[in-house]
């Protein structure tokens, strides 16, 4: 690349708005990406009037509009048949954690914060966090869940000690059946019976994130594990993607794969291969497409 003073730089980019970010990135190319001479060999026919006609290339609306028909023809051939599988494999996940998710047998939300004190001195005995327990679909008959308390003012600051003194998870178990709402007490750790001791249930939760996690339950005679209702990783991470239909489309390749040993490819990503491959077939756009490729690849 032929280095120009930062006078012929401005002339130029007056001119032609694509050029200043273009000549930045050769910049980094020539010194960071194709660092030996044999490297700069490999692309040194190439010119700036590439770069313009690839850029003139990909933008052409009418061109690529045109395929846009055939392309979405082709790709139900392909690919509608895998959708539809992921589709239901997404609805049978979900589906079986809505039945089997524990929360759906039982609802626990703290009730009350008592402070017991020694009857001979001002000293704290033990605070206890009354639960109530309030059963969905019948009769409990046993019960293990946990708790977690993290301070609103360290929501930021998870190195901080006493962040992380009341994040760790506290257990309660109950092996009373139960088939009406009650609450039940549990003790706090030492850890956290200073922090609590006199505040009530609203300042408590006015301070504090209350994190409560079902692990187990026994009801009908039968025994439910959080881990029976887990959903698989795929399937957490398309829903936690409700609103980004990129990496959706990411993770429905990943469930294709997984549970249907195919490859798929969403109709975005399918025009995009289909595209790439067009513009390929161009050498002189290959090679600045493997330009692009370096430079973006340059710090992983």
């Amino acid at each position: 690349m032929t280095e120009l003073t930062p006078e012929e730089i401005n002339t130029i980019s007056q001119k032609d708005t694509l050029f200043k970010d273009f000549y930045k990135m050769m910049e980094v190319v020539r010194d960071s990406v194709l660092v030996s001479d044999v490297d700069k060999s490999e692309y040194i026919d190439l010119k700036y009037k590439d770069y313009l006609d690839l850029t003139e290339f990909y933008l052409d609306s009418t061109y690529w509009n045109s395929m846009d028909n055939s392309l979405e023809e082709r790709w139900n051939r392909e690919y509608k048949g895998t959708k539809d599988q992921i589709d239901s494999i997404i609805q049978f996940y979900n589906q079986r954690y809505q039945n089997n998710n524990l929360n759906s047998y039982l609802k626990i939300e703290l009730d009350r914060v008592t402070t017991n004190y020694y009857s001979y001195s001002s000293g704290v005995k033990d605070v206890r966090l009354g639960f109530k327990l309030t059963p969905l679909k019948g009769e409990i008959q046993q019960l293990v869940f946990y708790y977690s308390l993290t301070p609103k003012i360290n929501e930021n600051k998870d190195d901080s000690l006493l962040g992380n003194l009341l994040k760790d998870l506290n257990g309660c178990r109950s092996m009373t059946p139960f088939s009406r709402p009650i609450t039940r007490y549990w003790k706090v750790d030492y850890s956290l019976e200073k922090e609590l001791s006199g505040s009530t249930k609203d300042e408590v939760l006015r301070d504090y994130n209350l994190e409560i996690d079902i692990d187990r339950i026994r009801i009908n005679n039968m025994n439910l594990d959080s881990d029976d209702s887990k959903l698989p990783h795929e399937i957490e991470m398309y829903n936690e993607y409700e609103d980004s239909p990129f990496m959706r489309e990411l993770y429905e390749e990943d469930i294709a794969e997984e549970y249907l040993n195919k490859k798929y490819l969403s109709v975005s990503n399918f025009k995009r291969e289909v595209q790439d491959s067009i513009v390929n077939s161009n050498e002189r756009f290959k090679k600045i497409n493997d330009l692009y490729k370096k430079y973006y690849d340059r710090d992983r």
